[in-house]
């Protein structure tokens, strides 16, 4: 039996785990937090236990006007942040039960009808996504450059910011164009999706 609650404090420690694992076995494998992040802004925290061990995680951020983080800029909305499922309690629908009840509360406690994700380009996520009635609106490329990026188009960058690396986002239409002239070190095609409620 699956059990949907709030996160609490005291469930950081578990929570880092669980994102740690659900996150290696995932497109995000590099992308992992010490602490649990915390938010400026509202946000519904949900844990999944299965027999008092904690499986699944969610997080919502909720936008205090239009715009102010999502890609959709003409309503206010919810983007999920943070979503895993340990790769043993994956195909239970433990996933989707987080989102319903995700969905649930945004609903009843913001006034907001709409939510996003953004995803690295995975057919497992896309067909889930689908299945979960999200919809793709939008793709660009997360891309990390490397120092002699900076140096051959003689960017400057802030007081302080010695990058061997650093990340930046391009529109489809720029991406060809970039990599002709300049292949960045990694690339990563970014999916928007949203589903309305």
């Amino acid at each position: 039996m699956v059990i949907i609650r709030d996160y609490s404090s005291s469930d950081e420690d578990n929570w880092i785990q669980c994102q740690l694992q659900s996150y290696l076995e995932s497109p995000y494998y590099d992308v992992l937090n010490k602490f649990k992040p915390r938010y400026e802004n509202p946000a519904i925290e949900l844990i999944a236990l299965v027999k008092g061990n904690l499986v699944g995680i969610l997080d919502i951020e909720i936008e205090q006007k239009k715009g102010q983080f999502c890609f959709d800029e003409t309503e206010r909305s919810g983007m999920i942040s943070v979503i895993g499922v340990l790769l043993q309690y994956r195909r239970k629908s433990i996933g989707s039960k987080l989102i319903e009840k995700g969905i649930e509360l945004v609903r009843d406690n913001f006034d907001v009808h709409r939510i996003e994700i953004w995803i690295r380009e995975d057919p497992v996520t896309i067909l889930w996504l689908k299945k979960n009635q999200f919809q793709k609106i939008h793709k660009f490329y997360e891309v990390i450059l490397t120092t002699d990026f900076f140096d051959k188009y003689q960017v400057e960058l802030p007081f302080g910011i010695i990058p061997s690396f650093l990340t930046g986002n391009v529109e489809s239409e720029g991406f060809f164009q970039l990599t002709q002239q300049h292949p960045p070190e990694r690339t990563f095609p970014i999916l928007i999706y949203e589903r309305w409620f």
